[in-house]
């Protein structure tokens, strides 16, 4: 979620692991409407004037997460919600997925100072989010929409992962300029 407007809400109390569950279509709803508000206040301005844009996640969670939740919502309730809708009308040119094995991912997690405590970040649910990333189905969606998926290994060190992406925007903007 964004930093304002709903999405401090959703960190705030949605996806904070208070003991308050407010179900996979609630949590849905709310991400589809920052979602909304993002794209329509600054995401499609900023790409009208020529700006490049680097978002982190966006509707791809959405797909990924709320329907491994307890009360699971399908990937086309998800789309039927207005802001999802929207963010795959007016998908990336290119998504990169920044994908760590689940493992390494919790190890990384307990290093870090962290300012709240999300419910996904168990490892199970990570190894599920893992999975749902990297499915057939999620890419076909996302490419029959013209956004191409790169998958940036995390692993390793930061420095590696930084290269990658400096590589993977690289390409990206070679291929633009032709």
């Amino acid at each position: 979620p964004t930093h304002a407007w709903t999405g401090r809400t959703i960190r705030d109390e949605i996806v904070r692991d208070n003991g308050r569950d407010y179900g996979a279509m609630r949590t849905a709803e709310a991400f589809a409407l920052d979602r909304l508000v993002l794209y329509r206040r600054v995401l499609l301005p900023a790409r009208e004037r020529g700006i490049h844009i680097i978002q982190e996640r966006s509707f791809t969670s959405s797909l990924v997460y709320q329907p491994i939740q307890a009360e699971p919502v399908t990937i086309d309730e998800l789309l039927a919600l207005p802001g999802n809708a929207f963010a795959l009308a007016h998908a990336p040119d290119l998504c990169i997925i920044v994908s760590t094995e689940p493992t390494r991912a919790v190890q990384r997690i307990r290093l870090r100072e962290k300012q709240d405590v999300a419910v996904f970040e168990k490892l199970p649910i990570l190894e599920q989010l893992h999975e749902r990333y990297h499915a057939s189905w999620f890419r076909e969606l996302l490419e029959s929409h013209g956004c191409r998926i790169a998958y940036l290994d995390a692993n390793g060190a930061v420095e590696d992962a930084v290269h990658q992406a400096h590589v993977l925007w690289d390409a990206r903007i070679a291929a633009h300029a032709h």
